[in-house]
């Protein structure tokens, strides 16, 4: 525990003569250096004896805390941590007595108007010529707006992750060479395999042995053009074939240098089966005995099947140019509106 006490001048002249002892070793122009260092550095930077008694005190330190140098030398660190807060100075300095150091603890000191300030300290041993430790030096670092940061970086962190997680979609990123570094629960869960295996995976193991060498283009074309796009059928653990449209794009460091690939898989079973029963729905209707047409709302065809080619004697080609006033003069366009109205009421619309 740090005991305050009202320093007298022989306490005073007695520490500061500790601290010279430890800087013995220097010559007059190298203290001089030091001593100009400490004066012009932006962080407080305090010596102190083993019981914590201030030795120096340097103008940055006057800056963050409030107090002169003659309000600080020869009093306790104690006098800077608030009375409410926990005090690390004890097992700091137990660490300094057996020369170890002590890096970037982020504690609470508090200002000369009993404002708290956020501040992060190293100490380290002080030793005279013959390597005895006689004291110890404190370097302090407001961190207030250090600690904000960290703040909103850690809540944007917790956003993303948390929207890569509600993703429907497979969320990755590859790294370079193509290894796994960072994927989403869908990779997980659509794939089969567990975060240890995942880990240990090449973005080239998730794929059918036919589509590998597309995937490994894949990979080559985001590096050369920033982007690529394809199609292949992946492979749960399983052994189930699933079809994917896969998007990445490369993330690049600071300096623009690429260091990772991510991206989104997409599982596309139903849209592939949506289109296969579109292929077999349009087979059926090009192929069926009965002539079919579809018209936009101005009266022009987008489509035809063989039929109506047949019948009427036009290529699908010349068809697709046309309007239904060109083949039927039963509709003309002071009429077709009217049609329309009701086909798109009833559904349908008979002649």
């Amino acid at each position: 525990m740090f005991m305050e006490a009202t320093p007298d001048k022989h306490d005073r002249d007695s520490a500061r003569g500790l601290f010279a002892s430890g800087t013995q070793a220097l010559t007059g122009s190298q203290q001089r250096h030091l001593a100009a260092i400490v004066a012009h550095a932006n962080d407080a930077i305090i010596s102190h004896t083993l019981e914590g008694s201030i030795l120096s005190w340097n103008p940055a330190a006057e800056r963050a805390y409030g107090f002169t140098a003659q309000e600080m030398l020869g009093r306790s660190l104690a006098r800077l941590i608030p009375t409410q807060h926990p005090n690390p100075m004890a097992s700091v300095l137990a660490k300094i007595r057996i020369g170890q150091t002590v890096e970037h603890l982020e504690t609470v000191w508090q200002h000369k108007n009993g404002t708290p300030v956020d501040v992060a300290i190293s100490v380290a041993p002080i030793k005279n010529e013959n390597g005895v430790i006689v004291g110890a030096a404190t370097v302090a670092r407001e961190i207030a707006l250090e600690k904000r940061l960290r703040s909103a970086l850690q809540q944007e962190r917790v956003f993303f992750e948390s929207a890569f997680e509600a993703l429907q979609d497979i969320f990755f990123a590859v790294d370079l060479q193509g290894r796994l570094i960072r994927w989403n629960d869908q990779l997980r869960n659509i794939s089969g395999y567990c975060d240890d295996e995942l880990s240990q995976m090449w973005a080239w193991n998730f794929f059918t042995e036919s589509n590998i060498p597309r995937v490994q283009r894949a990979i080559s074309e985001a590096l050369l053009s920033g982007h690529a796009h394809l199609q292949a059928e992946g492979m749960t653990k399983a052994g189930q074939p699933i079809p994917f449209e896969l998007v990445g794009s490369v993330l690049t460091d600071p300096q623009g240098q690429p260091y990772a690939i991510c991206g989104i898989a997409r599982d596309i079973t139903d849209r592939k089966k949506a289109e296969e029963t579109l292929r077999l729905t349009q087979f059926a209707i090009d192929h069926c005995s009965d002539a079919a047409y579809w018209m936009e709302p101005d009266g022009h065809i987008f489509y035809v099947n063989d039929e109506a080619c047949r019948i009427l004697e036009y290529s699908r080609e010349e068809l697709l140019k046309m309007t239904v006033y060109d083949i039927d003069p039963n509709f003309q366009p002071d009429t077709w509106t009217d049609h329309w109205q009701v086909i798109t009421h009833s559904r349908r619309l008979r002649l």
